[in-house]
């Protein structure tokens, strides 16, 4: 997750954290923002293009959540957010994530500026 998150905040406006959730997943999770509006790219947009590449890659966001559910408590209220979790990565495809993170991310706001 670190990796990831070291590649992807090459790209000027992106910044990430990681998390391991104490509720549901408890696997290290890294989150990735950048302005939406500024970079002409939503959170839901960009999973899109993880999942459409050479390689899929699954992203978590508010429209695509974790299978766990958890009744009576409502959807997340938080803003939309991309987060990678590390529960099937596989050693080096940290490296093949992270590179097309920064790619997508780096393409939207060089079309944005």
């Amino acid at each position: 997750m670190e990796r990831i998150g070291r590649s992807v905040e090459t790209v000027p406006g992106v910044t990430t954290s990681i998390a391991t959730p104490q509720i549901s997943n408890s696997y290290p999770t890294l989150t990735v923002n950048w302005g939406e509006a500024g970079f002409g790219l939503t959170v839901a947009q960009c999973a899109q293009q993880l999942q459409e590449g050479d390689r899929a890659i699954g992203a978590l966001t508010n429209d695509i959540p974790s299978s766990v559910r958890y009744p009576g408590r409502p959807q997340s209220t938080h803003p939309n957010q991309l987060r990678i979790v590390s529960m099937t990565l596989q050693p080096g495809e940290d490296l093949i994530v992270g590179n097309r993170l920064r790619q997508i991310l780096n393409q939207a706001r060089k079309r944005a500026v």
